[in-house]
């Protein structure tokens, strides 16, 4: 009838998404051990739908919402890495990505519901680096760094205010800093055995849940993590590790969702995982070994 309570009404469609995408890539070694090379590269997303009520109900939203459309990114990238006498490796490039039609996710303003709807335009540019560094023939240490300014290019609106947008407002999800360190260390022991261990750390700055003038946009701060791991291999097939991951047992907020429906209960954050402690025992088949 299109007036269920709770907005159980069948609907039915289907459409079809198709489309090439293309990729190119030159380098040119300037020195031994050092190469510039630069890639022009298309990424395409089909499109799909939410799993959102449609007719009379408190919670039923236009039938218009149901369905999301592709999203094309358009990249071009310049880098250049190499070998140093000493057996530094590294790589460090800049990017800038058009995209058009993203795709946004949001909240809906009175269930709370996640759906995805498409903004207009969009673009994403930055720089990326990472070092290896062999301290010793035991131990290595690995570096990363990326610097991503992504904004909208375009203004939209979606669904009445849930998701909207400004030009030059940031996009949700997007970190401006990130960065990675970790340590390696492995050494032969008697026989077959040898030992290894590594601790890693990740780090992100701040960032919005949503396009910055949503209604139920927030800021969620940056966080880090820091996971353990040490054990034995035996042989070329088995090894056993054990393993710390949070060790700080950071709540790193990841995310959240507001339902305005209800007085109680009606915030749900999404954080990282906790301090997790184990062991694993891995055997590698003939094959697939390297």
């Amino acid at each position: 009838s299109g007036t269920s309570p709770i907005g159980n009404i069948p609907a039915t469609s289907a459409t079809s998404y198709h489309k090439q995408v293309y990729k190119g890539n030159t380098s040119y070694e300037v020195a031994p051990n050092t190469m510039l090379y630069y890639t022009w590269s298309q990424g395409f997303r089909r499109g799909g739908a939410n799993a959102l009520p449609i007719g009379t109900c408190i919670f039923c939203v236009p039938a218009s919402q149901l369905a999301y459309q592709p999203d094309l990114a358009v990249n071009n990238e310049v880098g250049i890495k190499g070998r140093l006498p000493q057996g530094t490796t590294y790589t460090f490039d800049v990017f800038n990505i058009d995209w058009e039609h993203p795709q946004i996710s949001g909240t809906e303003p009175i269930s709370g519901l996640l759906f995805i709807g498409n903004a207009t335009s969009a673009r994403s540019r930055g720089v990326e680096a990472e070092v290896t560094i062999p301290v010793t023939t035991s131990t290595r240490i690995l570096l990363g760094y990326a610097y991503t300014d992504a904004v909208l290019t375009a203004s939209f609106n979606i669904a009445d205010g849930a998701i909207t947008g400004v030009s030059g407002d940031p996009l949700p999800a997007v970190s401006k800093q990130q960065g990675s360190a970790s340590v390696d260390y492995s050494r032969p022991l008697q026989g077959s055995l040898s030992f290894n261990a590594r601790a890693d750390l990740t780090w992100r700055s701040d960032f919005w849940t949503e396009t910055p003038h949503s209604i139920d946009a927030a800021i969620l701060p940056g966080y880090e993590l820091l996971n353990l791991r040490a054990g034995f291999g035996v042989g070329e097939d088995w090894t056993i590790d054990a393993y710390v991951d949070n060790l700080a047992n950071a709540q790193g907020v990841t995310g959240f969702t507001y339902t305005k429906a209800f007085t109680a209960h009606n915030y749900a954050y999404l954080v990282s995982r906790p301090r997790t402690v184990g062991v694993e025992l891995n055997y590698a088949f003939a094959g697939r070994r390297k």
